[in-house]
């Protein structure tokens, strides 16, 4: 289920994202995906961060910091369409 702000009817704005009760997604959210600056987090482990940082259509894309599933951080930098750059 989704909280956050509607615009001429769709999800569009600050949003948190839940997968069966879990937070999936906390952040900007547009054209239905997420964009601008927001936190993934892993559904295998309820809190824990899986990215932080900026999104654009959906993929990690500009300024962002990447986590393993034990919180070690995989890349801090920048990232282009999902791929680290």
């Amino acid at each position: 289920y989704y909280i956050g702000e509607y615009r001429k009817g769709e999800l569009n704005g600050d949003v948190k994202i839940y997968d069966k009760g879990v937070l999936q997604y906390e952040g900007e959210y547009k054209n239905e995906n997420y964009n601008g600056k927001g936190i993934l987090y892993f559904l295998e482990k309820p809190g824990q961060v899986q990215y932080e940082g900026e999104f654009s259509e959906g993929y990690f894309h500009g300024e962002g910091t990447l986590y393993d599933e034990n919180g070690s951080i995989i890349h801090k930098g920048q990232f282009n369409t999902g791929d680290i750059a």
